[in-house]
C-alpha cells in the first residue's frame, strides 16, 4: 500500500512540469493546500527576538508531494516586526539544490494578514483586483501551514516576483528590479540588474516625457487600484521594474496585506505616484497627463468594482478559506463587498465633479459580437521551415480574421493572453485595423521592440489556452488546444466560424483553401528569383493554363496587391522589407516568402 501511495505521489509530482504554466498547481485556489515545514529547531524562527533565518535544509510537504532541502526565512517589516505566532515567510526552493523547482517555481512566499485578520484574503483579493484591471500581479492561494506538525496558521501563498513572473508576464525577465524602501535606510533596494535605470527614471522624468519613461497604460492603473484598496501607494507596497526591450518603467504591485483598511476616501485630487514622493508631480494638473489619468480611472471605476465580481470573488475566498480543519472561524467577507461599494461611490462622485459624469460599464462594455473577431487560425511549433516574419526567424504567430463587412479597429482596450488568471497580459499599443473579411497577423514571440506587432508572450506548444478579452472583462474568444505539431497550424474549419484543426497554415489566407493544397502539383516545383530582390521577381514551374491569383501581403498580414498570377511580378511600389506571396489557381495555394531589398 506505501509502494501504491508513494507511486501515486511520484506520479503526481512527475506531471508537474507539464502543465501550462508555472504554478498552475501551486497557486491554484479551487482548495485549501496543506503545507508542512519539517526541520530540527525551526519553530525557532517564529518569535521576533531570535534569528530570522533556518540556515539548514528544509523538508517540504506541500499537499503529499514531498520537497526535500528548501530554504526559508521570515520576510517583511511592518508584517514581520514584534510577530512571534504567524510572521510571514519566504520560501527557496531551489537555495541548496540548483534548479530544484515544485511545479515550475523556484521561490514563492507565505504572507499572513495584519489588518481584517480573521477575514485572511487581503492579498488575494487586493492581486486579483489589479489583474482584472490588466496588471501583472502575484498569483495567489491558501494553504495551512505547519512547522513540524503543529498548525501555525492560515497563510496566503504569493508568487514572488523574480526571474519566473518577470519571464511570465513581461517581454524580457533580464531587466532590473527595484523595491521602494521607506524605512531606515530611505531609498531604494536593488532587487536585481543595476540602479542605473532608475536613477536615470528619477532624474529625468517629468510630466512633459513621462510616457518616454515609463508605461503609463500599467502605472496609472496601478495607482488608481492603491487608492481604490486604500493600500500605500508608495514604493514600499509596489515595485518597479525596468523591461529592456521597451525601455520603460512597469509597477508591480507587492504585499497588500494591510489592504481594505479604515474609512474608504477617494484620492482624485491628490494621488501619490510611486517612487515619486516629494517631487512636484501631479496627476491632476498637469493638462498633458490629466485627461489620460482621468479617463483611467472612470474606466476602472465602471467596471472593476463591479458589485457581481466583487461578491463572487470573496465568497469563493470565504467558503475556501472555510473549509479550513482547525475550527478557525472566518469573518463574513461583507467587510470587503461594502468597502468597495463605498469605493466605487465615492470615485463616482468626485469623477463627476470633474467632469467625468458617465462612468458607467456601458460606455466601455464590448462594441462587437463576439463572432466579429476572431482568432481564425495559430502557429505554436515551427523552424527554419517555418513563416519567416519581418526581422528574421519564424516564430509563434496568431492569425485574427473579420468576419464583417466593415473595418475593425483594435486599440488598448483588446487584450491577448495565454493565463486564464491574468486575462490581461497584452494590448495593443496603437490602434490597429483588419480590413473587412480580411486578417491581421501577430508575431507571439516577445519581441516587442521589433516592427510588426509581437505579443510579451510565446504560445505554449505542449498546449494551453488563448484568450481574447476587453477592457470591460467580456471574453471574446477561449480557445484550448492540446500538444501542436511542428509547423502545421490549429486553424478554425470552416474559415473564421468553424471548430479548430490541426493542418497546414494558410497564413494569411483563408484556412479552407489548405484541404486541397497542392493535391496534383507535388511534382512541379515553383521557384522565384532573385530573392531577396529590387522588386522585380520571376516565377518559374507556375502552370499558365491555370487560372491563378497572386496575393501579396505585408509583415502584418495586410494585403498590399492582389493580381493574377503571371510569369514575374514588378513590386518596385513597395518599400523594403519582408512579404508573402500567396499563388491560388484552381484548388491548389502555394506560398513563399519574398524579399524587397533596394539598395
Amino acid at each position: 500500500m506505501k509502494k501504491i501511495l508513494l507511486f501515486l505521489i511520484m506520479l503526481n509530482y512527475s506531471t508537474l512540469a507539464f502543465t501550462q504554466a508555472a504554478g498552475d498547481n501551486l497557486f491554484d485556489n479551487t482548495f485549501l493546500h496543506q503545507i508542512n515545514l519539517e526541520a530540527p529547531g525551526l519553530e525557532d524562527i517564529l518569535p521576533w527576538s531570535m534569528p530570522g533565518t533556518y540556515d539548514q535544509p528544509v523538508k517540504m510537504t506541500i499537499d503529499g508531494i514531498v520537497v526535500n532541502s528548501i530554504h526559508i526565512r521570515r520576510k517583511g517589516y511592518t508584517s514581520n516586526e514584534g510577530n512571534n505566532t504567524n510572521p510571514p515567510f519566504k520560501i527557496d526552493v531551489d537555495r541548496f539544490i540548483v534548479d530544484q523547482e515544485y511545479d515550475g517555481i523556484d521561490k514563492f512566499n507565505l504572507l499572513n494578514q495584519l489588518v481584517n485578520s480573521n477575514h485572511y484574503q487581503n492579498n488575494a483579493l487586493a492581486n486579483s483586483l489589479y489583474r482584472r484591471a490588466g496588471v501583472a500581479a502575484p498569483h495567489t492561494s491558501f494553504a495551512e501551514v505547519y512547522i513540524n506538525g503543529e498548525f501555525i496558521d492560515i497563510y496566503t501563498i504569493s508568487e514572488d516576483i523574480e526571474n519566473t513572473f518577470l519571464k511570465q508576464n513581461f517581454a524580457s525577465s533580464d531587466g532590473s528590479l527595484y523595491k521602494g524602501v521607506e524605512f531606515p535606510p530611505n531609498g531604494v533596494n536593488v532587487q536585481n540588474g543595476t540602479i542605473d535605470e532608475f536613477n536615470n527614471y528619477i532624474d529625468n522624468v517629468n510630466p512633459m516625457n513621462w510616457g518616454d519613461y515609463v508605461d503609463l497604460h500599467n502605472l496609472f492603473r496601478v495607482i488608481t487600484v492603491d487608492h481604490m484598496i486604500n493600500d500605500d501607494p508608495g514604493g514600499q507596497n509596489n515595485v518597479m521594474y525596468f523591461e529592456p526591450k521597451l525601455e520603460k518603467m512597469y509597477a508591480i504591485p507587492w504585499d497588500k496585506n494591510l489592504s481594505f483598511s479604515g474609512v474608504p476616501f477617494n484620492q482624485l485630487l491628490s494621488p501619490n505616484v510611486p517612487f515619486l514622493e516629494g517631487q512636484s508631480f501631479s496627476l491632476i494638473n498637469d493638462p498633458l497627463i490629466k485627461p489620460i489619468y482621468l479617463q483611467t480611472v472612470c474606466d476602472l471605476t465602471s467596471y472593476l468594482l463591479d458589485s457581481t465580481f466583487v461578491e463572487e470573488e470573496v465568497m469563493h475566498n470565504y467558503d475556501i478559506l472555510g473549509t479550513n480543519t482547525q475550527g478557525i472561524v472566518i469573518s463574513s467577507p461583507q467587510l470587503y463587498i461594502d468597502f468597495l461599494s463605498e469605493t466605487k461611490d465615492s470615485y463616482t462622485n468626485a469623477l463627476a465633479t470633474l467632469g467625468f459624469q458617465n462612468c458607467s460599464a456601458s460606455n466601455i462594455s464590448f462594441p462587437l459580437n463576439n463572432t466579429d473577431i476572431v482568432i481564425n487560425e495559430f502557429v505554436a511549433k515551427s523552424d527554419q521551415n517555418g513563416v519567416q516574419e519581418p526581422n528574421g526567424g519564424t516564430p509563434d504567430w496568431i492569425e485574427l480574421y473579420n468576419n464583417t463587412n466593415a473595418d475593425i479597429v483594435l486599440n488598448a482596450k483588446f487584450y491577448l493572453s495565454d493565463d486564464k488568471d491574468f486575462l490581461k497580459k497584452w494590448h495593443f499599443e496603437q490602434e490597429e485595423t483588419i480590413p473587412a473579411n480580411g486578417y491581421l497577423i501577430l508575431w507571439a514571440d516577445r519581441d516587442v521592440h521589433q516592427s510588426g506587432i509581437h505579443t510579451n508572450f510565446k504560445i505554449g506548444a505542449n498546449g494551453g489556452d488563448l484568450f481574447m478579452t476587453y477592457e470591460d472583462m467580456t471574453i471574446v474568444q477561449e480557445i484550448s488546444y492540446t500538444q501542436q505539431e511542428l509547423n502545421k497550424a490549429y486553424a478554425r474549419v470552416p474559415n473564421g466560424i468553424g471548430d479548430f484543426t490541426i493542418q497546414n497554415h494558410t497564413f494569411n489566407a483563408t484556412n479552407e483553401s489548405v484541404l486541397n493544397t497542392m493535391t496534383n502539383n507535388e511534382n512541379n516545383i515553383i521557384s522565384i528569383y532573385p530573392n531577396p530582390s529590387s522588386g522585380v521577381f520571376y516565377i518559374n514551374g507556375l502552370d499558365l493554363t491555370k487560372k491563378g491569383t497572386f496575393i501579396i501581403s505585408n509583415s502584418l498580414g495586410q494585403n498590399v496587391l492582389t493580381s493574377p498570377s503571371t510569369e514575374f511580378m514588378e513590386l518596385n511600389n513597395l518599400t523594403n522589407g519582408m512579404y508573402f506571396l500567396l499563388i491560388k489557381y484552381d484548388n491548389e495555394i502555394k506560398s513563399f516568402n519574398l524579399i524587397i531589398n533596394k539598395r
